[in-house]
């Protein structure tokens, strides 16, 4: 049987059932971090909001970890030996955009928890940005919902059978507008069978290259020097250093597997995956883009999350302090997981009754000294509809393919939200699906804005959980939940 070295995405896109490798975990594993959580009393009074809490190296630490450790096969280490060492800094799909239209230099990884081979590269990866003084590398996942199954990996050409086909687009888009000349820093670009095909807004079938998760690579839309060893004539090179190589890691270090011509693992005789360790290798290579950026003196720019906010929110625009804060999806579902009590507001830029009353949030959280997080349910922050084009919808209430995602949080988190609508049975104020066991359920949906205080551990008078502890569709109703917050950390 021939036999060949293949990275881990190539070896997924050779058959789709295998995606569900990518952060896959045995049954019979449970990460000490879970174990932990289930032995120690929840700390119900944590102020989740507090001004002075940074949760993404939190964030960063528990998944990234929680997923290497499970993993046992594979890798069954810690990614982090502490949250000191993450520089990731998440972003959502809409920020993204608008940071590839910024002038500057960023670095980027496109990556997530869930893929094995993203926690095998992020210990080098953040070893050579501590070692370099770059504290900062924003972090976009194709991944909606951080899942390890990849159903919702967005990274897919027409045809395929996972959820996150339908919005191919928005991976489509962002390499053809920004990451113009990404063909040539990646394994498999747009002249190869394994190109990334999706249909645009005006219905044509467009071919772009495959980037393969992880990749890091350094940034600037004016840059007009052409750093790749491939002859090209465009006017802007935007992708000046690309870093994209698959590998897994485990207690020995850094390897890659054999596969055959089926993209089966080739064992040895005792059943185990043959593995070429590489670590010396893999980090030389890596080490290649840091010397690259010591060469060229790139100096690398900060994006700011709170002039996003003041940007796209006009009545913030001239705030003096905002402590409205953008969560995406994955942080969002993290944060209604953690133990505590915290803010959140539901809506987007897009919207018209959001825009009138994030300036009334902001300044009670101001006064009250405390973070809202924002989250927005639409995956694309309705650009591929406002901005593109496209016709459909990326709000997780609506979309049938992924109105899981919106379904998932309820069950696991939002038990016992209830609207106004919802409880007047108004049309439209409600979702029917089927969960896992196959049961119908009804729950309602949520209309921007709507804000909630939060506590997982709450319980009502009867001691039934009421995680929801306050909420508020209307902007006079907001003291309720601020209220609610503030009894939650004081008891």
């Amino acid at each position: 049987m021939k036999k060949k070295v293949l990275s881990c995405l190539l070896a997924l896109s050779m058959s789709a059932a295998l995606l569900a490798g990518c952060g896959s975990s045995s049954s019979d594993s449970k990460s000490s971090d879970d174990s932990k959580k289930t032995e120690e009393k929840a700390d119900t009074t944590k102020a989740l909001s507090a001004t002075d809490y940074n949760f993404e190296p939190d964030y960063y630490f528990n998944t990234f970890n929680t997923n290497s450790l499970k993993d046992k096969p594979r890798q069954g280490i810690k990614t982090f030996k502490s949250a000191d060492e993450v520089v990731y800094e998440d972003i959502t799909y809409d920020e993204l955009i608008d940071l590839f239209q910024k002038e500057g230099t960023y670095m980027i990884a496109l990556c997530g928890s869930w893929c094995h081979n993203t926690r095998a590269m992020t210990p080098s990866l953040t070893k050579y940005a501590k070692e370099n003084g770059i504290d900062t590398i924003y972090t976009y996942d194709f991944n909606l919902d951080d899942n390890e199954n990849g159903n919702t990996f967005i990274r897919m050409s027409d045809g395929s059978e996972n959820a996150g086909v339908n919005y191919n687009y928005m991976y489509g888009e962002v390499v053809k507008q920004y990451l113009t000349n990404i063909d040539d820093w990646i394994e498999f670009p747009s002249t190869t069978e394994r190109a990334i095909s999706y249909t645009n807004a005006k219905g044509e079938t467009e071919t772009v290259g495959r980037i393969q998760q992880p990749i890091a690579f350094i940034y600037n839309k004016d840059n007009t020097t052409n750093y790749s060893d491939k002859e090209d004539n465009a006017d802007k090179y935007p992708v000046m250093y690309a870093f994209e190589q698959m590998v897994e890691r485990d207690k020995d270090g850094l390897y890659t597997k054999e596969y055959d011509e089926e993209g089966n693992e080739v064992t040895d005789k005792n059943g185990d995956p043959v593995k070429h360790y590489c670590t010396k290798k893999y980090n030389a290579q890596m080490k290649k883009m840091f010397d690259f950026i010591n060469d060229n003196n790139i100096e690398f720019t900060e994006y700011s999350k709170e002039d996003f906010v003041r940007e796209n929110y006009p009545a913030l625009k001239d705030a003096e302090k905002v402590n409205i804060k953008t969560v995406t999806y994955r942080q969002f579902a993290w944060l209604l997981q953690q133990d505590g009590n915290a803010i959140y507001m539901v809506g987007g830029p897009y919207d018209e009754a959001t825009q009138n009353e994030i300036a009334d949030v902001n300044a009670k959280a101001v006064k009250n000294d405390v973070n809202v997080y924002l989250w927005d349910p639409y995956v694309d922050g309705k650009i591929s509809e406002d901005d593109w084009g496209y016709k459909n919808t990326g709000d997780i209430m609506k979309s049938d393919s992924i109105n899981f995602m919106y379904t998932t949080l309820i069950e696991n988190s939002l038990t016992n939200l209830t609207t106004e609508e919802f409880e007047n049975g108004a049309d439209g104020a409600s979702l029917t699906y089927k969960n896992d066991a196959g049961e119908e359920k009804t729950v309602p949906v949520i209309k921007s804005p709507f804000v909630f205080s939060f506590n997982k551990d709450a319980t009502d008078e009867d001691g039934i959980s009421a995680p929801i502890t306050a909420y508020s569709e209307k902007a006079d109703t907001l003291d309720a939940v601020f209220s609610a917050y503030a009894d939650g950390i004081a008891k």
